[in-house]
């Protein structure tokens, strides 16, 4: 393997720590040590001072507290090896049902995972999880119950309305 694309693979094994800890305060230990193991594997052919400063900042990384690192659950893996474009999200039913729990909307969702809102509906619905119900569970009664309670808070709510259409349709007046 050249040097060019192995210091390549380090550069962006770094940037992805870098781009993960900053938008979840999380990143995989083992791309770091990877990222290690192939620098110490090109030691010899590059410069000292290069060597010493990518080998230190990922030391840095590597030396954060472990709880830090622990917490993967608000970051989406990608699936390696899927073809050509961009990789696909491996993201969980744990994870989105911790940010349904949260009221978050697929749009949210979608920002967090770096992904469209289409990926996030179809990842819902392979999951079984529905965002949008578009029908209620209630009961016919318990309906009853809350128009009644509702028509006895606000007595004049539509009485309004149904005048002016009484009016216009039977009478024929426009107002």
């Amino acid at each position: 393997m050249d040097v060019a694309e192995v210091l390549q693979r380090v550069r962006r094994s770094l940037a992805n720590a870098c781009r993960m800890y900053e938008s979840t305060n999380t990143f995989q230990h083992s791309d770091l040590q990877s990222a290690s193991t192939n620098l110490s594997r090109i030691s010899c052919r590059i410069s000292s001072e290069t060597f010493d400063s990518l080998n230190s900042a990922i030391n840095v990384l590597l030396e954060l507290p472990q709880d830090v690192l622990s917490d993967y659950s608000y970051y989406a893996q990608t699936e390696k090896g899927t073809g050509k474009g961009r990789p696909s999200l491996s993201i969980t039913r744990e994870q989105l049902m911790i940010f349904y729990n949260e009221g978050y909307t697929a749009k949210r969702m979608a920002k967090h995972f770096k992904c469209s809102t289409s990926i996030i509906y179809k990842k819902l619905y392979e999951h079984g999880i529905k965002l949008r119900s578009k029908y209620t569970d209630i009961e016919d009664e318990a309906l009853r119950t809350k128009i009644i309670d509702l028509h006895q808070t606000h007595p004049n709510s539509g009485s309004v309305v149904s005048t002016l259409i009484f009016l216009k349709l039977v009478l024929g007046k426009v107002i």
